[in-house]
């Protein structure tokens, strides 16, 4: 038991508990310091500690009073210890803790607010997502008919959910269907669009401004959103479109094959970027996405776009073509005949492109055959033994052929005004492209029949770009070119045509037109003696080679050969018979399957003879 007596007396200083330390830890506490700091002070320095002693040990105890005058007369023990930085931060907590609990909750905000805008898409309720996500991956494939279900479903879950609204109206959009069907969901979601991140504002903003007409300012909205997200699908996807639109063919390039790359695993998207990168002359590029598209290919992609999927199937075989490779192209072709065979039994089924190619490998007579063994209409059928009558240079059966066509096509047009309208396969059987119809009936001297047909097509452009109505005005200005020097203003079709034909870019899609007009203006300015402009024009036509695997028309491959042979000739009448020779040498590559009474080989055996003669003499 203790001795009270021996005790030391507490300072009458000390006015309650709270100035009091009971151990060395609440001392230590209180002045910052170790344990062993604080005994070091005791010992050394005179800190002022009070003993209860007992009868096995020894406590400590302190007043905070006597502790805080012993720190005033020491000089600044603290001060004499420790760096400034430490002084600072210690004489200064309670402040740096207010301000570090203050940064602590910026911090949290701004963390918050960038994951908000992360996130890609702003809705919490998980079942209106995933409804959002099946329906992005069914329009992603152009299946915007379901889509537009699960959409509507999305919105029922969350009705603030502002990308689903958007997304219901560019579905329905894609679908044809009237403006009021889908803008009411888009005006909803730009009304939605304040409240959420920048990822989906921008993309609301663009696709709003969009439906509208308004194309600069959705450019700008993608722009913007893509300087942020640069690997948003929708954003490159939908730019590429707006820049296309408005003739910025170059430019729209880099975002479809960004989206391709974006989706490797979509057929659509591969094969729209082989499209672009042959519509701006990158052959090589453009193989890797075909092949990626073929490999891709699946019975549901051909059944739901299957001119394009027949289209993609001849790519291989032409491309063997344009490296001069016949033999290779033809086994592409046999080995494609079974597919093809099968197209035709269930109805779908397009004769062109296997025409066109027959052609482009000289053997007209294979051409005829398949045409003649064909299902296909009457007017149809003129217009391909037109087409071949051409190729054969036999202008007078091209011309009756033209007027069969002409008698066939308004006999149709009286039969579908007593009848329903037929079905989407007979439609597309009867099909034929009119401007090549026109170009021949020009080339053929039916020029009041062609001025007629030209007359049928004057058909106004509403809600197109400027950029774009240009586009078709100038494929309709190589028309009147055609027809004009066709006919007796051979002064003003050389004007248009010379000036057109420099102007033809990425989106003028009919290599035809093209090379026809090539064609004709060459001849017309050989025969004025400007030969020099004749061969810059056949040399730059021909540069734009790779139009051949787009079009695929009975007309674009034989006037590719054509328009090598003319070259060849001007060639060789200004005395450049090497130049002359090496394409002379590539066309009897070309055509070492064609025909042996192919026009062309004719024209190579009769120079051929020539010059063999001409040492002689």
């Amino acid at each position: 038991m203790s001795d009270s007596s021996n005790q030391p007396p507490v300072p009458s200083s000390w006015s309650d508990a709270e100035d009091c330390f009971d151990s060395w830890k609440e001392i230590a506490l209180y002045l910052d310091r170790d344990l062993s700091t604080v005994r070091r002070w005791e010992k050394e320095e005179g800190l002022p500690v009070h003993r209860h002693v007992h009868n096995k040990r020894s406590t400590v105890y302190a007043s905070r009073s006597e502790i805080d005058t012993w720190l005033a007369n020491r000089g600044s023990v603290l001060g004499n210890d420790r760096p400034g930085w430490f002084r600072f931060f210690s004489e200064n907590r309670r402040i740096l803790a207010a301000v570090t609990a203050a940064a602590l909750l910026l911090l949290a905000t701004l963390v918050t607010r960038l994951d908000f805008q992360e996130r890609e898409w702003s809705t919490s309720f998980p079942q209106a997502l995933e409804l959002f996500k099946k329906a992005e991956a069914l329009m992603i494939e152009g299946r915007s008919g379901p889509a537009e279900e699960l959409l509507k479903q999305a919105i029922a879950k969350d009705p603030e959910f502002a990308s689903a609204h958007i997304f219901l109206a560019r579905a329905i959009r894609d679908q044809d269907k009237p403006a009021d069907a889908y803008m009411k969901h888009a005006e909803q979601a730009v009304q939605l669009a304040g409240t959420i991140s920048d990822r989906e504002r921008y993309y609301i903003q663009g696709s709003y401004s969009e439906m509208k007409g308004e194309f600069e300012k959705a450019i700008h909205a993608y722009g913007a959103l893509l300087s942020l997200y640069p690997d948003h699908f929708w954003a490159n996807r939908n730019l590429a479109i707006e820049l296309t639109r408005v003739g910025e063919e170059h430019r729209a390039l880099t975002y479809w094959l960004r989206c391709a790359d974006l989706r490797p695993n979509s057929f659509d998207y591969a094969r729209h970027a082989a499209f672009q990168l042959l519509l701006n002359g990158d052959l090589a590029r453009a193989k890797t996405y075909w092949g990626r598209a073929l490999d891709l290919m699946t019975p549901e992609d051909v059944e739901r776009n299957t001119k394009s999927a027949l289209q993609l199937m001849w790519f291989p075989a032409f491309d063997a073509l344009l490296h001069t490779d016949p033999e290779t192209a033809l086994r592409e072709a046999d080995r494609l005949s079974g597919t093809f065979r099968s197209f035709e039994e269930r109805g779908y089924f397009n004769y062109g492109p296997t025409g066109a190619f027959y052609l482009t490998l000289g053997k007209i007579g294979l051409a005829k055959e398949w045409f003649a063994k064909a299902d296909i209409v009457d007017s149809r059928r003129h217009y391909f033994l037109a087409a071949i009558a051409y190729v054969e240079e036999d202008y007078e059966a091209m011309t009756e052929h033209l007027r069969q066509w002409l008698d066939a096509r308004e006999s149709l047009r009286r039969t579908r005004g007593r009848h329903v309208e037929p079905s989407r396969t007979r439609r597309l059987r009867d099909q034929v492209p009119l401007r090549n119809v026109f170009l021949l009936l020009a080339r053929g001297g039916l020029l009041s029949e062609a001025e007629e047909l030209f007359s049928s097509r004057e058909l106004g452009l509403p809600n197109l770009p400027d950029a774009r109505r240009k586009m078709v005005e100038r494929r309709r200005d190589i028309l009147r070119g055609v027809l004009a020097l066709s006919g007796a203003n051979r002064i003003i079709g050389i004007r248009i045509l010379e000036n057109i034909l420099a102007s033809f870019g990425p989106g003028d899609s009919s290599a035809t037109l093209y090379f026809m007009g090539t064609e004709i203006l060459a001849q017309a300015w050989t025969e004025q003696g400007k030969s020099d402009e004749a061969i810059q024009v056949l040399k730059e036509a021909l540069e734009k080679e790779s139009r051949l695997l787009i079009e695929q028309s009975l007309l674009t491959g034989p006037l590719w050969l054509r328009l090598q042979a003319q070259l060849a000739r001007l060639y060789s009448e200004m005395g450049r018979d090497e130049d002359a020779r090496k394409i002379e040498d590539k066309l009897r590559r070309l055509l070492a399957l064609a025909d042996p009474d192919h026009p062309i080989l004719r024209q190579l055996n009769r120079t051929q003879d020539l010059a063999l003669r001409e040492p002689a003499n």
